[in-house]
């Protein structure tokens, strides 16, 4: 099937929504330890935002992704990208958090996933700097998911992982230069694996650690380095097992880059040691 949509337009990750069955707690949590501030909040969500950074909490079950909203810098992309999405999905108007306004469809797993208006990144907000860059889900259908993001969505594939008898276990996909805006697992569930805020240097990543460490919030995983888009990382859980990411140096690729092809070796998911292998 043709590449429909992105690969003419640039999409960066504006925001994402998780769901959460103790929305007071995972509040608390986000905003003394990743510096968020409350936005807006209805009857059953609360939007949150800092430096370059927004999450909405919606009541639901613990570690599922309802949806994840992807913009453009040119509001005229969004008529167009609806132009090229007609027939292929049920597309449907949306007016979220953040006047983030657009359109959205599902995936095979029904993630929502919205395109909207471009919006202007809290850039002066308090707190340590971590941009929101991608997000990562595991799946019980990972072939199925990762055609979609490609062949109907039209994101680029960065890297995809082999297990040893060839069967797909992991898909890393673009929507602009940077290594992946979303990746999908094989997994026995269908779960919000981890969400990824991107630094701007190392020191960032050590900050960062020290600024959990006053909470005493441990690294769940790392420092160490991803082979698979070539960034630093550590790892932090929320109150729900959610796992956020604190990232430096991923890879920036070409339109025309080649996907890489892994094996199951720990090199795949960190470089400097013993890997966390999904299940």
């Amino acid at each position: 099937m043709r590449k429909i949509m992105l690969q003419d337009i640039r999409l960066h990750l504006d925001h994402i929504a998780i769901e959460t069955p103790q929305r007071a707690a995972m509040q608390e949590f986000y905003c003394a330890q990743l510096d968020l501030s409350f936005v807006e909040d209805g009857a059953d969500f609360v939007a949150l935002e800092g430096r370059e950074r927004r999450l909405v909490l919606v009541d639901g079950v613990a570690q599922k992704l309802r949806y994840f909203s992807l913009a453009s810098g040119d509001e005229g992309d969004i008529g167009k990208a609806r132009g090229l999405m007609a027939g292929h999905v049920e597309t449907t108007d949306i007016s979220g958090a953040f006047g983030s306004d657009g359109f959205c469809f599902t995936d095979p797993d029904g993630i929502e996933i919205r395109i909207v208006k471009p919006s202007v990144p809290n850039k002066t907000h308090s707190g340590l700097p971590g941009r929101l860059q991608h997000v990562v889900v595991a799946s019980t259908q990972p072939v199925e998911m990762g055609a979609f993001y490609q062949n109907t969505v039209g994101m680029r594939l960065s890297d995809y992982v082999l297990e040893e008898d060839d069967s797909l276990m992991a898909s890393f996909l673009r929507s602009d230069a940077e290594h992946h805006s979303f990746a999908v697992f094989k997994g026995d569930i269908a779960v919000l694996d981890h969400f990824s805020m991107e630094t701007n240097n190392w020191n960032d990543v050590r900050d960062w650690a020290d600024h959990f460490a006053t909470f005493e919030t441990q690294i769940f995983w790392g420092p160490g380095r991803h082979g698979i888009g070539n960034n630093l990382f550590f790892m932090v859980q929320d109150p729900d097992g959610n796992k956020v990411e604190i990232s430096n140096e991923l890879d920036v690729l070409k339109d025309d880059a080649e996907a890489g092809k892994w094996g199951q070796d720990y090199k795949a998911y960190n470089l400097w040691g013993e890997a966390t292998i999904r299940l």
